[in-house]
């Protein structure tokens, strides 16, 4: 797998792509976590297989910050939800 530096349609400045993640509602944006949570843990599966085990310790972690993130993103959007106009 080729691990690209920047994503693609999004110029190489993280700054921009930050920008736009936070600009999301924040329902979409514990999608967009949780989604980032499941593809990390279905790598650090592949690298344990794979004998990588620090490497998949490290993405575990991770997952689980975006796990952590994602419920958090939700409870922002339990609290915005009722004010949102439609």
């Amino acid at each position: 797998m080729t691990h690209l530096e920047a994503v693609p349609y999004y110029p190489r400045n993280p700054k921009i792509l930050a920008r736009e993640i936070c600009n999301l509602r924040y329902d979409a944006m514990s999608l967009l976590f949780a989604s980032i949570c499941s593809e990390l843990r279905t790598d650090s599966v592949k690298d344990y297989n794979a004998r990588k085990t620090q490497l998949a310790k490290i993405l575990e972690d991770v997952a689980f910050a975006c796990a952590e993130a994602s419920m958090q993103a939700d409870n922002a959007w339990s609290i915005c939800e009722p004010h949102m106009k439609e």
